[in-house]
């Protein structure tokens, strides 16, 4: 029950100081999963040379597609060590968002890497719609982030979706000496609790119980020594709560499981996935799409 690694990535670069942070967690990331091959885009929503620029400057206008490569070049070999996969460089023109998802359909790509910032800089387009539309797995790279997958958190509803995060974090950590992977199931007493006749302990209790049964049924076939934290949720939405257990339990990674169609259709990401994305100063986040429905 394990996701086969990611062998195809996509890394997008906006020339903001991000990059140098980006570049740095791709490197160390892929001495952990081993890619064959890393593109690094840029898109621009017009190359185009405006008519009433002079004569004598379009000659060197018409190369500032290749400056930009040449900067990606020397950002990636300023950040990246000498064991490199095959790594190529992409300068491409559109509109940013619908560009980038059509070059990593016709790509192959199975994971994309961008910057997740807390204050939006440079020319870079807003994570949550790339997580939402990708029809492939995106790892979204907090500004400042430890490179470490140590720990692992995987927020779990105990669905197929569930379950293909927590097989992407086994076939992570098995590449990891050491690390652990925790999963974290919220619950909530539901409103008609005292229907019951039940006092609201009493049915928390019960709740966590009967959650802790079906986790025991949920992770036995991944062969692995996995905890769960049950969270109660009171007041905090449940992105709210995750993140709060991702800072109190000092978490490197995030894995969440997220819906999908197929590449022909836009992705359905759940509302809990996209406000996690949202919040600042969280770890990285891999949103894991479903093998299958991506076929």
């Amino acid at each position: 029950m394990q996701h086969a690694a990611p062998k195809r990535w996509m890394v997008g670069l906006d020339f903001s100081a991000m990059d140098q942070t980006l570049v740095q967690y791709v490197n160390f990331l892929s001495k952990v999963v081993a890619p064959e091959k890393i593109y690094f885009i840029h898109a621009e929503k017009n190359l185009d040379i405006p008519e009433y620029i002079p004569d004598e400057w379009k000659p060197a206008a018409k190369v500032i597609d290749e400056g930009q490569r040449t900067a990606m070049q020397e950002v990636v070999a300023n950040n990246f060590d000498d064991s490199q996969p095959d790594l190529q460089y992409e300068v491409i023109e559109g509109k940013p968002l619908d560009t980038v998802i059509h070059w990593a359909e016709i790509k192959n790509i199975d994971l994309f890497i961008a910057g997740n910032k807390e204050k939006p800089k440079g020319h870079g387009i807003l994570p949550h719609k790339l997580s939402r539309k990708l029809a492939c797995d995106t790892l979204l790279v907090p500004e400042i982030s430890s490179r470490s997958l140590q720990k692992i958190l995987v927020p779990i509803d105990f669905s197929e979706h569930s379950e293909t995060a927590v097989s992407r974090a086994v076939s992570l950590a098995e590449n990891v000496p050491g690390s652990t992977i925790t999963c974290v199931h919220t619950y909530r007493v539901p409103i008609g609790y005292y229907k019951t006749g039940k006092n609201y302990e009493l049915f928390a209790r019960v709740m966590k119980e009967s959650a802790g049964e079906r986790f025991e049924s949920f992770i036995k076939p991944y062969g692995r020594s996995i905890e769960c934290i049950f969270a109660l949720q009171t007041d905090e939405t449940t992105p709210e709560l995750i993140s709060k257990e991702a800072q109190k339990h000092s978490a490197d990674l995030l894995m969440v499981g997220s819906r999908g169609l197929s590449r022909s259709s836009l992705i359905l990401m759940g509302s809990t996935t996209e406000k996690l994305i949202r919040m600042d100063g969280l770890c990285p986040i891999w949103v894991v799409k479903d093998e299958i429905d991506n076929q």
